[in-house]
């Protein structure tokens, strides 16, 4: 607490290290990282500095805003009371850094910009093992939304599979297609939950690529694979939905649910029961597909998901 007080009247000179200028109105900004040189999946400390080109007043920087705009995309980390920050560089590449600096404690307003360039470097690696290591510890994601994505694909797609298996492990009479249809109706909040996630995931994750009108959704790389995704998507969406409102209603009148018949309806017999099941289940396994194939497309063309 004595340090971290210290620190904020500025009475811990920070160390110095190779820095970029820039000038801006009547400011003079520095920046500079330690490492000097950030390797890609190490921690660096990033710093910001403002002097008064008029007097030579270093002045007192009371919080920041850094867009971080690396090749997949932006990222904003807001650090107050301080003029550093810790972050870890996930991938080697020229990072673009645009600060926005606060010169006053109102957290609400900044006071000037300024753009600089992070030149991360690709660690070195001393082994195959230790290579494969760093590019498997480099592809896992860092960021809650693609968490939230990963997350809703193996919700969504677990819960599909227990349903198929289902259908193949029960017999093919009234009981256990009844069994069936129970399973399929429970897994559909499941399903409604992982659909609704991957939906808000994916537009947020859009967003993040500046995907923020429908223009640029045909204007980058990333905008057209999101497209193609997209139309995956709906497809599997609208099997789901007519396998739900249609088939299984059917179905679940047929086994004997508490759902009656509607106003002339005849009951199916055990044959005709037998292939509206079978009907579902195929559907089910073309939902799977459908969502597979877009998760696969998605994951081949990761590396043009940087926008043009």
């Amino acid at each position: 607490m004595v340090l971290f007080g210290f620190q904020l009247t500025g009475l811990i000179p920070v160390q110095a290290h190779p820095k970029q200028v820039q000038l801006t109105g009547d400011y003079e900004i520095t920046y500079f990282s330690d490492p000097q040189d950030p390797i890609a999946g190490s921690q660096a400390t990033l710093f910001i500095q403002v002097r008064n080109v008029a007097s030579g007043a270093q002045l007192r920087v009371y919080h920041f805003l850094v867009e971080m705009i690396p090749p997949d995309g932006p990222r904003l980390i807001q650090h107050p009371t301080s003029n550093s920050t810790t972050f870890t560089f996930d991938q080697p590449g020229n990072w673009i850094l645009l600060f926005e600096i606060g010169l006053t404690a109102n957290l609400g307003v900044f006071d000037t910009s300024a753009t600089f360039l992070a030149d991360v470097s690709q660690a070195q690696t001393s082994g195959l093992f230790t290579a494969f290591f760093n590019v498997l510890l480099s592809s896992i994601p860092k960021s809650y939304k693609r968490w939230g994505h990963i997350f809703a694909v193996v919700l969504w797609l677990g819960t599909m599979l227990h349903v198929v298996n289902t259908y193949r492990s029960s017999p093919r009479e009234r009981t256990g297609l009844s069994n069936f249809a129970r399973t399929y109706r429970q897994a559909d909040l499941v399903v409604a939950v992982a659909v609704g996630l991957l939906i808000l995931t994916g537009v947020l994750r859009a967003f993040d690529h500046g995907l923020t009108t429908p223009p640029t959704l045909f204007e980058s790389d990333f905008g057209l694979v999101l497209f193609a995704k997209i139309s995956l998507a709906a497809g599997m969406i609208a099997i789901g939905l007519f396998n739900r409102a249609y088939l299984l209603r059917n179905l679940e009148r047929a086994v004997g649910s508490s759902q009656p018949l509607a106003p002339g309806q005849v009951e199916l017999s055990g044959k005709k029961t037998w292939v509206l099941a079978n009907r579902i289940y195929c559907l089910t396994i073309l939902e799977m597909g459908l969502g597979v194939t877009a998760i696969l497309f998605g994951t081949v063309f990761t590396q043009i998901h940087t926008i043009a």
